[in-house]
């Protein structure tokens, strides 16, 4: 269940239901050096393949569909060849470490070790990324090997945020179907229109209360420049929640020089509509 005012999600704890996979943009992925080129070679895909006289809002959800699409599979891929190449540099450097207790290794068989180790030294940031992401955790210093804690405090935290039961006035209820009725009627009550109020303000109640100059309204109605869109994202923390569209800060911070020119074209689309 989501709220646009307060985003939630409510999960009951039951077993055998299916959950819709959402798209999520890992923080990780930005540790690949492949990732860049690739993003920008679907942006450019999806500029080219726009009307021209479409919305500015549409061109937007467009561009970030095309990497977002390609992205949901690249992921799964990229996940798989680094487990096997986890797995494969464990092995070696094993074969190694062995070798190293029977015989005197030359020279160059240290030097693949030290290239193993730097591999699997990616491999670990690649690991403590991602669990740093699902965990929230922003006080462990960047570089540490906290993969494990960042794992468990993941776990433990999904735990704490299931809800398996409530009480409400009726007693107890613990099925899936009833927790999203509670739920939707509550937020619905919360958020909801309460009807008309009976408060009316008088007509002459901003007589002579002061009022705007003509400057400062302008100040208001004026255009929002790149400089101040571009100091509110890089102001937003990296690994604060998702948009909708499952980018986040950390993305929009890290393709910026890409992403402007469209992402400020949202804003005239909104000044169009809002003048009009």
């Amino acid at each position: 269940m989501g709220s646009d005012h307060s985003p939630i999600v409510l999960d009951s704890g039951e077993q055998g239901l299916s959950r819709p996979k959402y798209f999520y943009f890992e923080n990780k992925w930005l540790l690949d050096p492949e990732l860049m080129d690739l993003v920008i070679q679907k942006w450019q895909d999806s500029e080219r393949r726009r009307p021209l006289d479409c919305y500015y809002v549409d061109a937007w959800h467009g561009s970030l569909a095309f990497p977002r699409q390609f992205l949901k599979e690249w992921g799964i891929q990229k996940a798989g060849e680094v487990k096997h190449l986890r797995s494969e540099i464990l092995y070696q450097l094993e074969v190694i470490d062995s070798l190293a207790d029977t015989v005197e290794l030359p020279a160059q068989t240290w030097q693949k070790r030290y290239q193993l180790e730097n591999s699997l030294e990616y491999i670990y940031q690649v690991e403590e990324s991602h669990w740093k992401q699902r965990c929230d955790l922003t006080w462990v210093l960047e570089g540490d090997s906290n993969t494990q804690f960042f794992h468990q405090f993941a776990n433990g935290r999904r735990r704490k945020n299931t809800i398996t039961s409530l009480e409400t006035n009726q007693g107890e209820i613990k099925t899936q179907e009833e927790l999203l009725a509670h739920a939707t009627s509550f937020y619905k009550t919360l958020f909801g229109s309460s009807g008309e109020s009976s408060l009316k303000l008088a007509e002459t109640f901003w007589q002579g209360r002061g009022g705007l100059f003509e400057d400062e309204k302008l100040v208001l109605v004026k255009p929002f420049s790149e400089e101040e869109v571009k100091a509110a994202i890089f102001e937003m923390k990296s690994v604060s929640a998702l948009g909708p569209n499952g980018f986040g800060a950390h993305f929009f911070k890290n393709c910026w020089t890409l992403i402007n020119g469209d992402y400020m074209s949202l804003f005239k689309d909104f000044l169009m509509v809002t003048w009009t």
